[in-house]
């Protein structure tokens, strides 16, 4: 099978969305199929690397990468400039998966609203099926748009933005819903999203989770019983969805009783900045530490009595679930959670950590009072990490996605 994919995240470009594309396609190409990933390389810091970054490490056999680079060598931060910089690379993306000869499928990796329009054209000039993967909620997501400029801080959004978002939404969330019922298959990430499409009216959706990338050969030991501090920390992406801010916020909380809690962040994002703010305006015990790659990780998770999960309480988030979740368990860290939802069932039936309610500051800092007066919860029970082990099998996931496109494929065929 000649699969054609196109995708925003994809290596080198680091993130959850680029980390499920590596080992899928990998595994696609293991099993015998051909991949070509029409991949929109918007991070102004992978121009410089682009060429390094492959030839150190090259995408396996059967995979071949169009790589489709921004029109301006620097990123500007106006959104104008960005909506522009996303037209023109979106024309670019479609004429380079049009050159592409032989396909017998066209995916759509989401999110981003740039990649859904593209790939639908594509798989209909070709007439070739059309399957979206979808991460999360999209477009629905893009209904909190209000919400997307709260850091924390309180500070009011910039209006041309909050305008222009305003705006689009209006035009891009109904085209991406019917392109999303147009797709002959839809795969995403959690039951609960499949539950939710599926009562909207799409029948051909299926679930394959993501899960993690990161080897993990043993659980690490159960952090020490007695200990002055209760150490928690937070790995990946500082953004909007995550609203870290209340867990900054609940570590303030907890110091002013007394709690000996610290917190560490390890990673980036668009509300790096903000979280710097609020922990300097709360005294919180917070320290920073920049993104880290993935074999200086372990010190961390070592340091670490507890990992955080953190998610916003948007109703759609509580249909999403974090795939450092899966990490997490592999890990054998005990997890604190501020969420709801599924990814707050399965760490409740899992055994896997104590759950707080999401954006609830005070909630979170009862729990890590709780967990510093009680360190036997910080011991968690192998179930979390043998479930992953057991369902989210990256050659399982890889081998459900491929039966799910051969089978709008040969749907396709036969008529």
């Amino acid at each position: 099978m000649r699969i054609l994919v196109v995708a925003q995240y994809f290596p080198p470009r680091r993130s959850t969305f680029s980390s499920r594309w590596s080992w899928l396609t990998t595994k696609l190409a293991e099993a015998g199929h051909d991949v070509d990933v029409v991949a929109l390389m918007s991070a102004a810091r992978q121009l410089g690397n682009l060429r390094y970054a492959l030839l150190a490490d090259p995408p396996p056999d059967r995979v071949t990468i169009h790589p489709v680079l921004p029109p301006l060598q620097r990123h500007s931060s106006g959104v104008a400039a960005r909506a522009v910089i996303d037209f023109v690379m979106g024309i670019q993306s479609f004429r380079r998966a049009m050159r592409v000869r032989r396909t017998d499928v066209v995916v759509a990796s989401a999110p981003t609203a740039v990649t859904i329009p593209i790939g639908w054209a594509v798989a209909a000039l070709k007439r070739r099926p059309f399957v979206l993967d979808l991460r999360d909620a999209w477009p629905e997501l893009m209904d909190n748009w209000r919400e997307w400029d709260d850091d924390g801080r309180g500070l009011p959004g910039h209006p041309v933005k909050r305008l222009m978002v305003g705006a689009s939404t209006v035009v891009v969330g109904p085209l991406l819903r019917a392109l999303r019922a147009d797709a002959d298959a839809v795969i995403v990430t959690t039951e609960g999203l499949a539950r939710r499409l599926r009562e909207a009216g799409l029948s051909r959706v299926h679930v394959v989770r993501n899960t993690s990338s990161k080897p993990w050969a043993y659980p690490l030991p159960a952090p020490a019983l007695e200990s002055e501090t209760l150490n928690v920390l937070y790995l990946g992406n500082v953004g909007r969805a995550q609203l870290l801010a209340t867990a900054i916020r609940a570590a303030a909380v907890a110091k002013q009783r007394g709690v000996p809690v610290r917190l560490r962040f390890v990673g980036s994002g668009p509300q790096w900045e903000a979280a710097h703010d609020i922990a300097r305006d709360t005294d919180a015990p917070v320290e920073f530490y920049e993104r880290v790659p993935t074999h200086q990780v372990l010190p961390h998770y070592e340091w670490a009595d507890t990992v955080l999960v953190s998610l916003r309480d948007w109703e759609l988030l509580a249909e999403t679930v974090p795939s450092k979740l899966y990490e997490i368990m592999l890990s054998g860290r005990h997890i604190t959670a501020s969420v709801a939802g599924e990814t707050a069932e399965l760490i409740t039936e899992l055994e896997a950590g104590d759950v707080a309610a999401p954006e609830d500051v005070e909630a979170l800092a009862d729990l890590w009072a709780a967990l510093a007066a009680d360190r036997s919860r910080l011991a968690v029970p192998a179930t979390g990490r043998a479930w992953v082990e057991r369902e989210l099998s990256v050659d399982k996931l890889a081998t459900t996605f491929a039966d799910v496109l051969e089978e709008v494929a040969d749907a396709r065929g036969a008529r």
